[in-house]
C-alpha cells in the first residue's frame, strides 16, 4: 500500500510503521519552542526521539520511508 502524507496528517499521538516491521514510532512534539521545528517521531520500541521537525519536513520523511499510519494496517499484521 502506498500513502501520500499530507501537512494535515500529522498529529501528536499518532503510530506509524510498516505491517512487516515491528518496531512503531509515536509523532510526538516539544512544547516550549520558539518555531516550528516541534514534531518528532518517538521509537515505541526503545523510547529514542527523533530530532525535532516541521511538519512539512516530517511529511518528507515520512513519503521517503513509506511509513504508514496504523490504522491502515491489516488486522492481522498488527
Amino acid at each position: 500500500m502506498k500513502v501520500e502524507w499530507h501537512v494535515d496528517d500529522i498529529r501528536p499521538g499518532r503510530i506509524v510503521g510498516k505491517p512487516q516491521r515491528g518496531e512503531r514510532w509515536m509523532i510526538g512534539y516539544f512544547t516550549h519552542r520558539d518555531d516550528d521545528r516541534r514534531w518528532t517521531l518517538n521509537s515505541l520500541s526503545d523510547g529514542l526521539v527523533q530530532e525535532p521537525v516541521t511538519k512539512a519536513e516530517m511529511v518528507v520523511k515520512l513519503n521517503q520511508s513509506g511509513d504508514l499510519p496504523v490504522e491502515l494496517f491489516d488486522a492481522k499484521a498488527l
